[in-house]
């Protein structure tokens, strides 16, 4: 996957590079630089304090800010639609992983390491098109809803799946 890494690398504002702040690309810019789909945002995810600290700086100062909450800041900057997740320090891929939903969104770009870290899973469900839940996300009722957005993209839920989402939600 060095070429899906080098196109993320590219996403990355020449700005946002030059903080030296350690961070992962996380989420549905990864899945889509992967299927060969437009990007849509950038969600960052700081793994220490400082980066947290400058990425947030980094926002405030050269960012056209669009929504701020007790979890991320969302802004602009050079056409980029930048979410910075603020709500914890992430310093390994798996760290986000655990609070992600689907397996189908668990891959990570790396800012030192240039290199896109995955799931055990990931690219297997990708290609089989399938929602795979994880139960140990925070937040089941969203992902009850993203259900909905994942099958009009052509992604199927079994229904041992789909019953393991509505058990967290109650």
């Amino acid at each position: 996957m060095k070429y899906e890494a080098a196109q993320i690398k590219k996403l990355i504002p020449e700005k946002l590079e030059e903080l030296g702040a350690k961070f992962f690309i996380a989420g549905g810019a990864v899945t889509s630089t992967i299927m060969g789909l437009a990007v849509n945002d950038l969600d960052i995810y700081p793994k220490d304090k400082l980066s947290m600290l400058k990425l947030l700086t980094f926002m405030e100062d050269n960012s056209t800010l669009s929504s701020v909450t007790d979890k991320s800041v969302l802004g602009n900057h050079s056409d980029t639609d930048i979410n910075v997740v603020y709500l914890n320090t992430y310093p390994t891929a798996n760290s986000i992983f655990e609070a992600f939903d689907f397996t189908i969104v668990m891959a990570a770009y790396d800012s030192e390491t240039e290199k896109i870290e995955c799931h055990p899973d990931y690219l297997y469900d990708l290609a089989k098109r399938r929602i795979k839940f994880n139960t140990g996300t925070k937040y089941p009722l969203v992902s009850l809803l993203r259900v909905d957005k994942y099958t009009k993209r052509g992604f199927t839920i079994s229904r041992a799946e789909f019953i393991k989402i509505a058990t967290e939600v109650t």
